[in-house]
């Protein structure tokens, strides 16, 4: 009769997407898992992430997709706010596009809380402050002195990741800043003239607002501007940090709007910037999610390929291979798209938010060329080039 052996344990730093994500889909490959996350509950603050591509379908294979709705519907309009106030019609996408699904961060995490199996254990403000490695396995001390001991770590804790600091090195060696502050904040209520699913944007030299209106509640808002403050939060209260940028900006939005960000209650601020690593892996301890590659909410896919990613790493652990081989044959075959949709990040930074007035031009002549079938295909390569 054979002898039982106890399942692999991997210790997940991180209770967002890509923490969940990576306990869901080790759970699904035959490991426990154990989820530790320093806030002391689940997140309340929220912004707009999409799926789609790889990343919906490994949405899919993890069973979330039944628990997810589109928060944009198909008609939203997008809208454009000019230097005199005035409201223009904004990007188009190619007919017969398909839009990606959009949704808030929080509709994911609660998707994937739904398809966690109850043995999958989240303990909230809990962090991890020590990690000691072996040949056999990794010992992490949390800050409550606790002591875990697990096969494999994984580092899913966001840009400011503990993981990455303690087995990795310091965040400056791999931060790499765009100069901006993000403001975000979903408002309480519509904003007049905004429809469910519609999305308007003001954006001018060194600063720009976006909102989009949802179909079942307040829209979402990001306050983006040029800030060199390492600390990003600003000294002063939120209102008058926000006016200071904003309060001169035409037109019928912005009063309404910052009147609705004063109201919203939480306005979560942080810097805008990517995490660049030459490699995610350290024997047994694995980063992932905005902990090793963090796009910046200028690319649009860090949700997806948080949840791909998770996915693939179950996959490669699957197939049998020792632990370390499977681990650097996720990594090379995670690495590509990373890369890739990092380098379009910068690119399309000057599309969210316009470095300076020639930048604002460029970008308001992208914006006409996308309405016009026969020059779309140009319109994009208006933007300035990464630097």
């Amino acid at each position: 009769m054979p002898v039982p052996t106890a399942r692999p344990h991997a210790l997940v730093a991180g209770a967002g997407i890509a923490g969940l994500a990576a306990a869901l889909a080790l759970r699904a490959a035959g490991w426990d898992a154990t989820v530790v996350e320093r806030a002391p509950a689940r997140r309340t603050g929220d912004h707009l992430v999409f799926l789609r591509g790889d990343g919906y379908r490994a949405a899919r294979r993890l069973g979330l997709a039944d628990h997810l709705s589109d928060r944009l519907g198909p008609d939203g309009r997008w809208f454009e706010i000019d230097a005199r106030g005035r409201t223009l019609p904004g990007l188009r996408l190619p007919a017969g596009a398909r839009r990606p699904l959009a949704l808030l961060r929080s509709d994911v995490e609660t998707a994937l809380h739904h398809c966690l199996p109850d043995d999958v254990a989240v303990r909230y403000g809990r962090s991890p402050v020590a990690v000691t490695q072996t040949p056999h396995h990794v010992l992490t001390t949390l800050d409550d002195a606790t002591e875990i001991r697990s096969d494999l770590l994984i580092g899913a804790d966001g840009s400011h990741s503990a993981v990455r600091r303690l087995a990795f090195g310091p965040d400056g060696h791999f931060r790499h800043d765009f100069g901006h502050v993000a403001a975000a904040c979903l408002l309480g209520t519509p904003l007049a003239g905004l429809a469910a699913g519609d999305t308007a944007v003001m954006a001018d030299a060194g600063r720009a607002a976006w909102v989009a209106g949802f179909r079942d509640r307040g829209p979402v808002a990001y306050f983006l501007y040029r800030g060199d403050d390492p600390a990003a939060e600003p000294r002063e209260p939120v209102g008058a940090a926000l006016r200071r940028v904003f309060g001169d900006c035409p037109g019928p939005l912005m009063p309404g709007l910052l009147d609705a960000a004063d109201r919203a209650g939480t306005v979560r601020f942080d810097r805008v910037g990517q995490i660049r690593m030459p490699r995610w892996t350290n024997r047994r301890v694995v980063l992932m999610g905005d902990a090793a590659w963090s796009l910046s909410l200028y690319s649009a896919y860090g949700a997806c390929l948080a949840v791909e990613a998770a996915a693939g790493l179950a996959d490669a652990i699957r197939t049998g291979r020792p632990l370390d081989r499977a681990v650097a044959q996720w990594e090379r075959r995670t690495r590509p798209t990373a890369g890739y949709h990092a380098d379009q990040a910068c690119r399309m930074r000057h599309l969210f938010l316009p470095a300076g007035p020639a930048a604002a031009r460029a970008r308001r002549a992208a914006i006409r060329l996308s309405r016009n079938p026969l020059t779309r295909p140009l319109s994009l390569r208006l933007l300035p080039q990464p630097l």
